[in-house]
């Protein structure tokens, strides 16, 4: 085989990609965007994922709309891209175009993906330099001594390794939770969003009243308010009342300074995106979140009660919702036989600016990167953002886009050296 190079006899890929959802595969729409995929296949590709199908994650198993517009998912399309060929090809483009102005449903955008997902891992496949490894489980990364990454895998009860020279390790996040005493009171808005809950069927249809707790004041809170709106008809009910604990107000999302005068809106110049001129471009809410945090704000909304404070737990609440999002699912790295202590605050993994995680002793390892769920990533200067935001950005755009551009970028360096 003609593949980026052999050491020891063993097949050396370009890039390795541990976890093959929205963020990992973000790298291959990047190269079929700049029309470079075919090039970097030939590199030298191999993609580990867990599940059968590329590209999609959990996407489709999500049971809300998307809080942005449809258009920003399929910004990486481009004129001369293979992708885009094969839509064209499938008759999938006018699809795609009708969703370029509303929320979509993520399922709808999940089912899209994963046909984009199984195009491009034929593309792979056929090329005798890159492979893919589905309903597979990566275990371990070692970093080896001549300046390559072994990475270990599990793949139908076999054990495997592959080499590379640079590694893109995201696996998915965990659900960050609060819960530490197996209390069935306590639900991740993963499951409400993503899966028919047969305790909180019960619980909602066998109980005249609750008092819910729902912690943290994210987009996942706005979705689960709405989703309970759609099951048990919640919203404004007598027989339900809401406690929605949050660090911050809740804030709304504009695509200009404008557009929020003209609503009556309030905001400083801390709120606004200096690159990008949106109020409230990363923290805001957007969407049917948007609709529901604003009958909130304007108490249109009258059976939620804004809490700014710290979420104590109360023997008096029937159910408590984790708004949490997802703490990081990195696996073992190993140097010299010693593993890793990355630096992980609060369940997420720091990164530098670059997107590589940070270890103990503040230094990152080069060509090693993660930058999907529950992996911190911080504002820049390139990357825009309002001034009172705090928080990690992340989001599907953001792969395809800021992510995919850097890692490429610096590749191109770093490995020149090498």
């Amino acid at each position: 085989m003609n593949r980026y190079g052999v050491f020891m006899k063993r097949t050396v890929y370009e890039t390795i990609i541990c976890g093959g959802g929205p963020a990992g595969m973000s790298q291959l729409i990047y190269f079929d965007a700049q029309g470079q995929l075919a090039e970097e296949l030939n590199r030298g590709i191999c993609v580990i994922e867990k599940t059968d199908e590329l590209l999609s994650g959990n996407i489709k198993k999500y049971k809300i709309s998307a809080n942005s517009k449809g258009g920003a998912l399929f910004e990486f399309l481009s004129e001369h891209s293979l992708v885009q060929q094969y839509l064209n090809k499938e008759k999938l483009s006018e699809q795609i175009q009708s969703y370029c102005d509303i929320a979509p449903s993520l399922h709808d955008i999940g089912v899209l993906y994963g046909k984009i997902g199984n195009f491009l891992e034929q593309c792979i496949k056929q090329n005798p330099n890159s492979d893919v490894y589905k309903c597979a489980t990566v275990e371990q990364i070692h970093i080896c001594e001549e300046g390559l990454f072994k990475v270990v895998f599990k793949q139908f009860g076999c054990v495997k390794e592959v080499w590379a020279k640079n590694v893109h390790v995201n696996l998915g996040g965990v659900p960050k939770t609060l819960n530490l005493d197996e209390d069935d009171r306590y639900v991740h808005s993963h499951y409400i969003l993503t899966e028919q809950n047969e305790h909180l069927e019960e619980l909602f249809t066998s109980n005249d009243s609750l008092k819910i707790a729902i912690v943290g004041n994210s987009h996942s809170a706005m979705s689960v308010l709405s989703k309970l709106n759609e099951r048990y008809s919640v919203i404004n009910s007598s027989k339900y009342s809401f406690d929605l604990y949050g660090k911050s107000n809740l804030k709304l999302y504009y695509s200009s300074m404008e557009d929020a005068l003209l609503d009556g809106y309030n905001f400083t110049e801390d709120d606004i995106c200096p690159v990008t001129q949106r109020v409230n471009r990363y923290s805001g809410m957007r969407e049917e979140s948007f609709l529901v945090a604003k009958a909130i704000l304007n108490e249109t909304i009258n059976n939620v009660t804004l809490k700014r404070v710290y979420f104590k737990d109360n023997a008096d609440y029937d159910l408590i919702i984790e708004c949490l999002g997802y703490k990081t699912n990195l696996i073992p790295v190993y140097k010299n036989g010693k593993q890793i202590q990355f630096e992980v605050n609060n369940g997420i993994l720091k990164t530098d600016t670059h997107f590589r995680p940070v270890m103990k002793n503040q230094e990152s390892i080069d060509c090693f990167y993660s930058y999907g769920l529950g992996v911190g990533i911080g504002l820049t200067e390139v990357s825009g953002g309002e001034k009172s935001f705090t928080g990690n950005i992340d989001g599907i755009w953001l792969y395809q886009h800021y992510v995919a551009e850097i890692i490429t970028e610096l590749n191109k360096k770093v490995l020149e050296v090498i």
